[in-house]
Parts: structure tokens; sequence; C-alpha cells
């Protein structure tokens, strides 16, 4: 179990960390199969970047 919280551990597993991206939201065919919808507040502040 120390293996993979060592150094060399984290190495070969690979593991990245914590990365920041831009958030797209849910894709709309998903949105669609579920009646669901983004509205206009949502939108502009948590799912469209500039």
């Amino acid at each position: 179990m120390v293996f993979f919280t060592s150094e060399i551990g984290i190495k070969d597993l690979g593991y990245a960390g914590n990365k920041p991206n831009q958030w797209d939201g849910v894709p709309q065919d998903v949105l669609d199969q579920y009646g669901m919808k983004y509205d206009e507040r949502t939108l502009a502040e948590s799912v469209k970047f500039d």
C-alpha cells in the first residue's frame, strides 16, 4: 500500500493529478434524452466560456 503513495508509485500509476479544464456542460443529446435544458442564467454563469 505504501508503494502507491510514494513518488515512484505515483509515476507507476501514471497519475497526472487534478488539472484545470473547461467543462462544456452536459451534451445536448443527453439533455434531449431526459427532456432537460439549461436556463440562461446557468449557461451564462457555469457553462459558457469566453
